[in-house]
C-alpha cells in the first residue's frame, strides 16, 4: 500500500516585528520526525541582528548541541562595530572564537577602520591579524588618507598609503603616495593639480622620491578656449630633475559643435524630458521615475528605456520600458451571519473555489436551513469580492398537528393545523375548507 513518507519539515519562530528568531530543520526517521538542524536568531531595537547560533541534533543523547555561533555590536546609527564568529568547544562546554572583523567611524558616519583577524589563542586571549585598513574623510565625505596594512609574524605591516586633498571646489589639489619601509612609510609618488576659475585643469606635475627630495617626472600643461574646448598643451618628461622629451601641441577647430534634441518619452509618446545636448555628450535621465497606470489585469514596473543611452551623434529618443505584473485580489467568503469561512488571494483570471467545510445555519423554530450556494455567483476574478454564503428555509411539520383535509368532523383548525375553539379569529379551515371568522 502506498503512502506518504516525510521528507524534511521546517518550522519557524518569529518575534513581535516579524524577524525570525527560530528556525528548526527535521527529517523522517522511525515514522517520526527527528531534529537535524535549530537556528536562533536574537535582534536588537532597529532589527539588526545581534546573535546567530546554529546546533546540531545529537541522536544519542537527544539533545541539540552547539556547532557555530557569529555575535554583533553596533554604534548609535546601528553601523556595525564587531562582527565575530566562534564554534562550539565540546570539551570546555564553551564558544571559542574563530574570527572577527572590527570596525570604527567618524562623526559623519565614514567608516575609519577595517580590520580582519583569522584566529584566536584562548591560551594568551590574542588574535592573530590579516588585514588591517584606515580610512580618515573631510566634511565633505572625501577621503583625505587611505592605508592599509597585512599581518606578518605577529605585526601590522604597511603595504600601501595614501593621502588627498582638496581645493575649496572638492577637486584633487594634491595626492601623495607611500610605501613601507624599516618599519615606517617613506614617500613614493606626488600629484599636483591646478585648475582655473572654470574647474580645468591646466597645470598637472608628477614626483618621484629619490635621494631623500621630490624630483620632477612629468609635467603637463594646458589652456582652453572660451567654450572650454582644449587650446594647447605642454608635455615634458624628466629623469632626476632633467628634462628628457619635450612636446607642444595646439588644437584649432574648424567647425562649430552641433547640438542635438534629445527626448525621453513615456509609454504613451508624452515627453518627461528634453535636452538640448552637444556632440558627443551622454544624455541622462534626471526626471520622475516614469510610470505606466495599472488595469484591472495587470500593475506595471518601470524597467530602462528601449535602447541603450549613448553619446550623442543625432537627434534621438529614448521610451521608458515597462514590465507587467499581474494583479492579485483578495476573495473572501463569509457566512450568513457575516463570519469569515475563508480569505484567498488570487490573480486576475483565475476562478475561486471554496475548500473549506460546508456552511452551516442552525435551525430555528420553524425552519430548517440547507447550503444552497454563494451570492453572487463565482466567477473569474476581476477586483476584491467577498461571497456570501445562501441556504434554502424548509418549513418544519409541527408536533401533534392534523391533517386538516382528512377530517371531516367539523372541528375548527389554523393554518398550522392545530385545533382552535369558537373564540379564535382569523382563518380556520373546517372539513378541508377554508373560512374566515
Amino acid at each position: 500500500m502506498n503512502d506518504w513518507i516525510g521528507s524534511e519539515k521546517n518550522d519557524y519562530t518569529f518575534d513581535n516585528a516579524g524577524n525570525t528568531t527560530e528556525w528548526i530543520i527535521s527529517t523522517w526517521a522511525n515514522n517520526d520526525w527527528q531534529g537535524k538542524k535549530r537556528y536562533t536568531y536574537l535582534f536588537n531595537q532597529a532589527g539588526k541582528p545581534t546573535e546567530t547560533t546554529e546546533y546540531n541534533f545529537d541522536t544519542n543523547t537527544l539533545t541539540w548541541i552547539g556547532a557555530t555561533q557569529s555575535t554583533y555590536i553596533y554604534n548609535t546609527n546601528n553601523q556595525t562595530l564587531l562582527a565575530q564568529t566562534a564554534v562550539w568547544n565540546t570539551e570546555t562546554s564553551s564558544w571559542l572564537p574563530t574570527s572577527k572583523y572590527e570596525y570604527e567611524y567618524d562623526e559623519y558616519q565614514n567608516q575609519t577602520l577595517d580590520s580582519y583577524y583569522t584566529a584566536y589563542n584562548p591560551e594568551t586571549g590574542t588574535w592573530t591579524g590579516s588585514y588591517k585598513k584606515i580610512y580618515l574623510y573631510n566634511e565633505s565625505k572625501k577621503k583625505l588618507l587611505d592605508e592599509q596594512y597585512t599581518w606578518k609574524n605577529g605585526e601590522w605591516v604597511g603595504s600601501s598609503k595614501t593621502t588627498t586633498s582638496y581645493n575649496s571646489n572638492n577637486k584633487t589639489d594634491q595626492k601623495i603616495t607611500y610605501t613601507w619601509k624599516d618599519g615606517e612609510w617613506v614617500n613614493e609618488t606626488r600629484n599636483i593639480h591646478v585648475f582655473n576659475s572654470r574647474g580645468l585643469e591646466i597645470i598637472t606635475n608628477e614626483y618621484q622620491w629619490l635621494n631623500d627630495e621630490w624630483t620632477y617626472r612629468n609635467r603637463n600643461e594646458r589652456s582652453y578656449e572660451d567654450d572650454d574646448r582644449l587650446r594647447t598643451e605642454l608635455v615634458e618628461t624628466y629623469e632626476e630633475n632633467t628634462l628628457t622629451s619635450h612636446s607642444f601641441n595646439r588644437y584649432h577647430y574648424t567647425c562649430d559643435i552641433k547640438y542635438f534634441t534629445i527626448r525621453f518619452l513615456n509609454y504613451d509618446g508624452e515627453t518627461l524630458q528634453e535636452l538640448t545636448l552637444a556632440y558627443g555628450e551622454t544624455p541622462e535621465y534626471t526626471g520622475q521615475t516614469p510610470t505606466q497606470p495599472a488595469t484591472a489585469e495587470y500593475e506595471y514596473t518601470f524597467t530602462g528605456w528601449d535602447k541603450e543611452i549613448v553619446a550623442v551623434t543625432a537627434d534621438a529618443n529614448y521610451t521608458a520600458q515597462f514590465e507587467s505584473n499581474l494583479r492579485v485580489y483578495s476573495v473572501r467568503f463569509l457566512n450568513y451571519d457575516r463570519k469569515v469561512l475563508e480569505d484567498d488571494i488570487l490573480a486576475y483570471g483565475m476562478m475561486p473555489e471554496y475548500s473549506g467545510d460546508v456552511p452551516t445555519r442552525e435551525e430555528d423554530e420553524t425552519y430548517i436551513y440547507t447550503f444552497s450556494g454563494w451570492s453572487p455567483e463565482l466567477s473569474m476574478v476581476v477586483g476584491d469580492i467577498t461571497y456570501m454564503a445562501q441556504f434554502e428555509a424548509t418549513e418544519k411539520t409541527p408536533t401533534g398537528v392534523i391533517d386538516t383535509n382528512a377530517d371531516d368532523n367539523g372541528q375548527a383548525y389554523n393554518l398550522l393545523g392545530q385545533p382552535v375553539d369558537d373564540n379564535y379569529n382569523g382563518i380556520i379551515i373546517r372539513n378541508g375548507k377554508k373560512e374566515l371568522r
